[in-house]
């Protein structure tokens, strides 16, 4: 049984769920780093990490790194949990939970997404249902998905 001082595991890229139609990608580039993702010889989005990104920090103080697929018009293509070490979820939370919250904003357009965070008082826009249980942690992911894109 995992406890709150074990990480949730560093999962490989599963493309498929990230970047559905996608064939391939190449290295990571730019000052941001991205990879882009490939069907044939077109480019059709970029894959990034969170944790790259924004820097996204949980509630406990460590990284949660999520790899996100992002279409050219910027709709999130998926989303994978790449690494965690938040307590709650690993002890609190089951990995199908959070996997599900995770997958949830695939189809969000994170431009639309910003616009609506800027355009209302509390800056909250139309993500997913938080996580039960682990409200904060959801929010914190949350965030990092959006800004990162």
């Amino acid at each position: 049984m995992a406890n709150a001082n074990d990480s949730a595991p560093t999962h490989v890229l599963d493309l498929a769920q990230v970047f559905p139609g996608a064939d391939r990608t190449g290295p990571p580039e730019g000052d941001v780093p991205s990879a882009p993702a490939y069907k044939g010889d077109e480019l059709i989005g970029y894959i990034f990490s969170t944790l790259d990104t924004v820097g996204t920090i949980g509630f406990s103080g460590k990284p949660i790194d999520i790899t996100v697929g992002m279409n050219l018009s910027g709709d999130i293509t998926g989303a994978q949990i790449r690494h965690h070490s938040e307590p709650i979820l690993i002890i609190g939370v089951s990995p199908d939970a959070l996997e599900s919250f995770v997958a949830g904003f695939k189809g969000i357009n994170v431009g639309t997404m910003l616009k609506e965070r800027k355009d209302t008082k509390s800056g909250v826009g139309a993500t997913p249902d938080a996580v039960a249980g682990a409200s904060i942690s959801s929010a914190v992911i949350a965030d990092g998905i959006i800004r990162a894109g």
